[in-house]
């Protein structure tokens, strides 16, 4: 049988069996966590639970004590099981006039939590309550937790039965609700849908047997997205975009912004027009930073607040660092007379305010870079393309750059791209045939060619040290003389560096 004590100091005592051995380590050393009331005002007479919770399962029981205040009766202690985390507990108040509010407490060791709970006048009670009120926002978003309250003209000696309904699917209710002894009230949360056309109304309606009651709400899009896309190469560049769980009605739709940093400021709020789902707010400013500041943008609606976070970056100078890469890769260029490929310098900070001009040079004349180089203030990056020339053996060379001091550079490989195929002038249907694909000049690196033509295999490699690679292929079956090509590539990251075709080949029946 529980005890409850009245009114007292709490304090709670840790039962944990300790090992004799001082130098075994304990696993566990349980703290309070948390201490929480399900609900914080309750009539007079009426129960609530509270629930404590510890940082870490423990190999024994804890016990927690408890101490309330005058009207509200608790457990002198609460026991947390072994290997659990949390325990509950059931309060209870006392019938009273007059309001109190007061704080039940829980105390472990030194460490004490409380939780606020008012108890007010307890209300009138019959045996027979009816329905006398029914009060509902008439407006809520979806994503709202809008609250229906609803009245009796007193509270029920044992359990009153209400029955509920909705005339939308979108804002179900439940079929019934409990009012319990002590309650002349009962509190009903809602929680709308979404809708995808956007707004809605339904109608809330109670019934005790004897009389119904009936408020109608409307519920309008709530906050599907709050989002700071990422600006390729601009950072700094902020956008917020928010969005909609529903068409937007008429007369639009305002949320109120909020930035976390001065940093960035956005509108006090903005409108969104009708029928959209939403979009980009305009009107937001970014200033220059010393140092990596993380922004934190807010929209709120309603009820609900969504938020959004990016980190601003200062100007690049010359203690931050750059790169410069191929954008296929590393992997070498197959250089064609007039060919080209394209790179990267990129920046750690982006550009400060003027932008950032410099030149990239190349250490061969088989490779050159159209300069100057300029990359736009509040940018990262900057997009080349270099000239290639037909190399007939290996190229192995650098690109270099000095961007605002700090020094940069990239190896670069160039290899003999593709020349011809040899391949017979006839072949007769069905039967296998020797191909030979030869390059411009020998290869320092193993290079994978595709073959996109049926009868040969899916690719062939030219291996290092090597200009030329053989393999064999199935002529197409044919009832009358037909022309047949062979089809090769070289990709690099699916980015296709070289091509190239055979002759014509007749295929005999």
């Amino acid at each position: 049988m529980l005890r409850y004590a009245l009114a007292g100091a709490l304090a709670v005592t840790a039962l944990v069996s300790v090992p004799q051995q001082a130098a075994q380590a304990v696993a566990c050393r349980p703290a309070l966590a948390g201490f929480a009331l399900t609900q914080s005002s309750v009539p007079g007479g009426a129960t609530d639970r509270a629930q404590v919770t510890i940082s870490c399962a423990a190999d024994a029981a804890v016990s927690v004590r408890l101490h309330g205040f005058a009207g509200v009766l608790v457990p002198a202690t609460v026991s947390v099981a072994a290997g659990k985390k949390s325990a509950a507990v059931t309060v209870r108040s006392v019938v009273t006039k007059v309001t109190r509010t007061g704080s039940v407490d829980a105390t472990l060791g030194k460490v004490r939590r409380s939780a606020v709970l008012t108890v007010t006048r307890t209300p009138r009670s019959c045996k027979s309550p009816v329905l006398t009120g029914m009060s509902l926002a008439s407006l809520a978003y979806v994503g709202d937790r809008p609250v229906a309250t609803i009245r009796l003209s007193c509270a029920p000696t044992t359990t009153a039965v209400l029955a509920l309904s909705s005339t939308s699917g979108s804002l179900p209710v439940p079929a019934r609700v409990t009012v319990g002894r002590y309650y002349d009230y009962a509190l009903v949360t809602l929680d709308p849908m979404a809708y995808d056309p956007g707004q809605y109304a339904a109608t809330i309606r109670v019934r005790d047997g004897r009389r119904s009651l009936a408020r109608t709400i409307t519920v309008d899009p709530g906050l599907s997205l709050v989002q700071i896309p990422a600006v390729s190469n601009s950072p700094d560049d902020v956008t917020l975009i928010v969005l909609f769980t529903g068409e937007i009605p008429s007369g639009g739709e305002t949320v109120r912004l909020a930035s976390s940093s001065p940093a960035v400021t956005v509108p006090a709020s903005y409108s969104f027009p009708a029928p959209s789902l939403g979009g980009g707010v305009t009107g937001i400013t970014v200033q220059a930073v010393t140092q990596n500041t993380k922004v934190t943008l807010s929209a709120t609606l309603g009820g609900v607040t969504m938020r959004a976070s990016t980190v601003l970056l200062p100007p690049f100078d010359s203690d931050d660092s750059a790169t410069i890469y191929n954008e296929n890769g590393p992997s070498p260029i197959y250089a064609l007379n007039e060919g080209t490929a394209e790179f990267v310098v990129q920046l750690s900070n982006p550009a400060p305010a003027g932008g950032l001009s410099f030149d990239v040079t190349s250490g061969s004349a088989d490779i050159s870079v159209p300069n100057p180089q300029y990359i736009d203030a509040g940018s990262t990056a900057v997009y080349f393309d270099v000239d290639t020339t037909l190399v007939t053996s290996p190229v192995h060379t650098t690109l270099s750059a000095t961007v605002d001091g700090v020094p940069v550079s990239v190896d670069v490989a160039l290899e003999p791209p593709m020349s011809a195929f040899v391949v017979p002038s006839t072949v007769t249907s069905g039967q296998s045939f020797s191909v030979t694909l030869q390059m411009f000049g020998v290869v320092d690196t193993p290079t994978v060619v595709d073959l996109n033509t049926s009868g040969a295999p899916a690719s062939v490699t030219v291996p290092a040290g090597q200009d030329s690679v053989s393999f064999m292929v199935t002529a197409p079956t044919v009832t009358s003389a037909e022309q047949y090509y062979i089809d090769a590539m070289i990709l690099t990251n699916s980015q296709v560096e070289d091509t190239l075709q055979s002759p014509s080949i007749t295929v005999n029946p």
